[in-house]
């Protein structure tokens, strides 16, 4: 976890198994286990020991008779990611770990300054692109786009429109949404122009491009994340209807025959904006418990009915 971290922190990298350290040799791996590694278990500890997320894949490729195994980590897009606890005598709470030149270890004052002030920079940048595109536009012509839920807002628009899941992707990366003018039906109303195609659709259709991305959280984090227990979160996401909305959750499947229900930034973020307007958020989740605990003990009672037959 430790050498994942430090790859993420620097500008990524592979992790290759199947080849000896001292000489550097290729033996290959088992391919059968290999494959049976369950990727969800370490998404889960690197979670669980670093923050942000660490984004990253497994897979196998093969040289001649020999199969090697590889893990790739992405670089960070939020740098730096920190060690949340502590573990052993490899991970220590607060520390952050740097890809140096074969070897990873604790990152030292200058790779540490030019995180930061790259980061400063990209957002100051960010931020001026965004107003001098206010500007531009003007600010009465201009809606405001949530690249987690889709949603668009605006003082003056009314309704919504949906996005498709793909085209709202490369709209993370890209800056698509000018003014283009007004409608001549309404003289002066404020239009927006989208690049891109769009297909009209009654209902939101989004297969995850990647469901460790887009489904990043277990119940368990979320708890974390919100300061309340796992039990709390199912409760949550039976009263809120998660389970059936593929906006806020999914199944993922690791293994070969497991699957897990994983939760998006769009449902924390929903649970975090509801337990914050809350007068008592203690009170409002032991009330949502509690209806959760009837709503269990009714689907026994209905499952053990004896039938009745006249």
């Amino acid at each position: 976890m430790r050498s994942m971290a430090a790859f993420a922190n620097n500008r990524g990298g592979v992790i290759i198994f199947g080849v000896t350290n001292s000489p550097r040799k290729p033996v290959g791996v088992d391919a059968e286990r290999f494959d049976g590694i369950e990727a969800e278990k370490i998404t889960s500890a690197l979670n669980e020991f670093f923050d942000p997320a660490i984004q990253w894949r497994m897979g196998m490729i093969a040289q001649g008779e020999k199969t090697f195994g590889y893990f790739h980590v992405r670089e960070a897009r939020d740098k730096p990611v920190i060690c949340r606890k502590n573990h052993d005598k490899h991970l220590k709470s607060g520390e952050i770990y740097y890809r140096y030149h074969a070897q990873s270890r604790v990152i030292g004052y200058a790779e540490l300054r030019a995180i930061i002030d790259e980061a400063r920079e990209r957002e100051r940048t960010l931020w001026m692109k965004h107003m001098a595109q206010i500007s531009r536009i003007g600010p009465r012509n201009v809606a405001f786009l949530d690249l987690v839920s889709g949603d668009v807002t605006h003082e003056e628009l009314k309704g919504t429109f949906v996005l498709d899941e793909e085209l709202l992707q490369k709209m993370k990366d890209h800056m698509v949404f000018v003014k283009e003018g007004v409608f001549k039906e309404k003289e002066g109303a404020p239009a927006l122009r989208l690049i891109g195609d769009i297909i009209p659709t009654d209902k939101l259709v989004s297969p995850p491009i990647s469901p460790e991305l887009n489904y990043p959280y277990l119940a368990k984090e979320i708890a974390e994340a919100l300061n309340l227990r796992p039990y709390d979160i199912h409760a949550l996401v039976w009263k809120l209807g998660f389970k059936q909305n593929p906006k806020y959750s999914a199944k993922v499947r690791f293994g070969k025959n497991a699957a897990t229900l994983k939760y998006s930034e769009l449902a924390l973020r929903t649970l975090r904006d509801l337990l914050d307007r809350s007068p008592d958020p203690n009170e409002f989740v032991a009330e949502v418990c509690r209806e959760y605990v009837a709503h269990q003990r009714g689907h026994a009672r209905a499952r053990i009915q004896p039938a009745i037959i006249d």
